[in-house]
């Protein structure tokens, strides 16, 4: 009589098409940092997407240097850079910056909600330009801050500029 070792039973059995059952797999420890992995990784592919996407492309760093608005000075009688009439909110702004700003972001904040308008104006470097919005104070309440933010081209795309804004506080 032969005594058959572990050995030779998984032999015999692989012979007859029988394979044993492997036990190795994932540790419960590798499996959990892996899916916590996964999941920050999935979640700053959505926080990106969902930034970019919520600023329209909105850059805020170093931008200022290209396209800047200022207020330019008025010191002749009966210029002013700012003014409400009732409907219509009027701007002057000045191209302080090194680029063409070819279209300016209007935002009219008023003490009901706040109205938002692109104006597809072209300002060049140096210039300035006059700017009439019409404005319902009986949807959006009176005005209190003017935020206006350039627009200009940058690698063929329309780049927003925040850190060139100019803001217009309403006096009251």
């Amino acid at each position: 009589m032969s005594i058959i070792t572990r050995e030779g039973r998984t032999t015999l059995k692989r012979r007859m098409g029988v394979v044993p059952r492997m036990r190795h797999g994932l540790s419960p420890l590798v499996a959990t940092i892996l899916l916590i992995a996964f999941a920050v990784a999935l979640g700053s592919v959505v926080f990106t997407y969902l930034s970019v996407s919520m600023t329209g492309g909105m850059e805020t760093a170093g931008c200022a240097k290209y396209a800047r608005l200022d207020s330019p000075d008025l010191t002749r009688e009966g210029a002013y850079a700012f003014s409400f009439d009732g409907n219509t909110v009027s701007l002057t702004l000045m191209n302080a910056g090194e680029v063409t700003i070819v279209k300016e972001r209007v935002n009219i904040i008023g003490s009901e909600d706040t109205f938002t308008i692109d104006l597809d104006r072209k300002i060049p470097p140096g210039s300035v330009k006059r700017l009439h919005i019409p404005y319902d104070p009986s949807v959006y309440g009176q005005p209190e801050k003017v935020v206006v933010i350039p627009v200009f081209i940058k690698a063929g795309q329309d780049t927003y500029c925040a850190d060139g804004k100019i803001l217009y506080s309403v006096k009251k």
